[in-house]
């Protein structure tokens, strides 16, 4: 097993108020802050910086964003993150707003907590 999926199993082991907050993180605190920083700052700053190039503001972001997910190593996470995050920024743009993209972000994390989860128990089981 790699050192990222134990370390993601890990984070299901914990329990009672730690795994709530963890979760409750996650799904909801997390992706607002990502929202705001990434799509919402980086982005805008790097679409100023790029004379309203929104494919390079969105790459230079896209790569910052991977980059900074450090708990992941393997490059196909980075890539999927990568990925992850062009999709939010064309939610952010489509939308005109940041609502959409952390919404859908809220979305996702709960889909990968449930996964998460459900990993946990049949690894311990």
């Amino acid at each position: 097993m790699r050192k990222t999926e134990e370390w993601m199993i890990s984070q299901m082991s914990f329990s009672g108020a730690i795994l709530w907050i963890n979760i409750f993180s996650s799904v909801l605190l997390v992706p607002v802050y990502e929202e705001i920083v990434f799509r919402g700052y980086l982005f805008n700053s790097f679409k100023f910086w790029f004379n309203d190039n929104i494919y390079i503001s969105a790459i230079v972001t896209s790569v910052i964003f991977s980059a900074l997910h450090l708990q992941y190593t393997d490059f196909r996470t980075f890539l999927m993150l990568f990925l992850v995050s062009l999709v939010l920024i064309s939610a952010k743009i489509k939308s005109n707003g940041l609502l959409m993209p952390i919404l859908l972000h809220m979305s996702m994390n709960t889909v990968i907590a449930g996964i998460q989860y459900l990993a946990y128990i049949s690894y311990t089981h």
